[in-house]
């Protein structure tokens, strides 16, 4: 297994990449990701200029690695539906793309992710290489 570990800053600018690069992101414009502990705090704002924050939490089952958005608040109130809508439809694959795309920079093509887990420095990846 291999250990890969992604900053706050390098997530960040894989995000303005892959938001820059997409047209399919039509609502979200910015996100400005803080690592923890608990999970990936972003502050997210849309077109519109609405600003909020999103906890993005993972888990490893059973051959899974799944990716949980929470606590969707705008101005630490629960968010109004067309802020969470924009969450749903493109805060995953951004999110998921942005990791991909770091992780194969720093891994053999077709690895097999293990787990992710969020620390207070970064993103700690782990894969096994073919």
């Amino acid at each position: 297994a291999k250990l890969i570990t992604i900053t706050n800053e390098q997530l960040y600018n894989a995000i303005l990449d892959k938001i820059a690069g997409n047209n399919d992101v039509q609502d979200i414009e910015f996100v400005f990701p803080t690592t923890t502990a608990n999970g990936i705090n972003m502050i997210v704002r849309t077109v519109d200029g609405t600003v909020g924050n999103v906890l993005v939490t993972t888990n490893r089952g059973i051959g899974i690695v799944t990716i949980q958005f929470e606590n969707i608040t705008v101005g630490g109130k629960a968010a109004p539906a067309d802020f969470t809508q924009s969450i749903h439809d493109e805060l995953p694959s951004l999110l998921t793309d942005s990791l991909d795309a770091l992780i194969n920079q720093n891994a053999a093509f077709g690895y097999n992710l293990i787990r992710i887990t969020s620390t207070d420095h970064g993103v700690e990846v782990i894969v096994e290489e073919p």
